[in-house]
């Protein structure tokens, strides 16, 4: 009768060193599949959170309205649709249901800019309930989207030029009375399209070409 012969202590550890270095390699695996699901998620919410933005800035902007209006009780007007300061953009907007009637709207003034929240730039919408507001008005802000470095503006006239400011700057050259007129229809003034630009890092920027006409 043959006697059964088991492993040595050799083969043993040998095999207890392949076993370890398979777990080993399984883990590392593992765990940077899991680091790669995590970023890939985090990519795609951020990607969503970018898209659901501009999406709420267009519905803004396609419910624009010729209406200027006065600020913290000055007797100066501000234009309609107004961005002279850079990273700021304030528009009359209708298309708001008073109350739970949805055949009554009523007008509100919408401003976009840009702030800090713990150190990390946000960008923030205010709704402000009236359109010629006063101090004590009250308004309506939104976080809507972190990690915004900068926003810019360009806008479209009727002639298809595009400018970096609106309303329209009147010309120097003209009589006061003309430039009057002309600085009270560009406070009304709508362009006839507006592009975006979101700067959300040193090598990203998001760009929305919104037509009003």
């Amino acid at each position: 009768m043959r006697r059964q012969q088991g492993f040595t202590l050799l083969e043993v550890m040998v095999a207890l060193g392949i076993f370890a270095l398979l777990s080993t390699g399984c883990y590392q695996l593992l765990t940077s599949l899991s680091v790669s699901r995590a970023t890939l998620d985090k990519a795609f919410g951020y990607r969503a959170d970018v898209t659901k933005a501009l999406l709420v800035i267009e519905q803004d902007m396609r419910h624009l309205i010729p209406r200027s209006v006065r600020a913290g009780g000055s007797v100066a007007r501000i234009g309609a649709l107004s961005s002279r300061g850079e990273g700021v953009l304030e528009f009359s907007r209708g298309g708001f249901s008073m109350g739970r009637s949805i055949y009554l709207d009523t007008a509100k003034r919408i401003s976009y800019r840009l702030d800090e929240e713990d150190g990390e730039p946000v960008l923030y919408r205010f709704v402000y309930d009236v359109l010629d507001r006063v101090e004590s008005s009250s308004y309506y802000r939104q976080a809507l989207l972190t990690g915004v470095d900068e926003m810019g503006f360009r806008f479209m006239d009727e002639n298809g030029s595009w400018l970096s400011e609106w309303p329209p700057r009147k010309a120097e050259d003209r009589n006061s009375e003309e430039s009057a007129k002309e600085e009270s229809g560009n406070l009304v003034k709508l362009p006839t399209a507006v592009e975006i630009a979101l700067k959300l890092g040193p090598d990203t920027t998001i760009q929305r070409l919104i037509s009003l006409r």
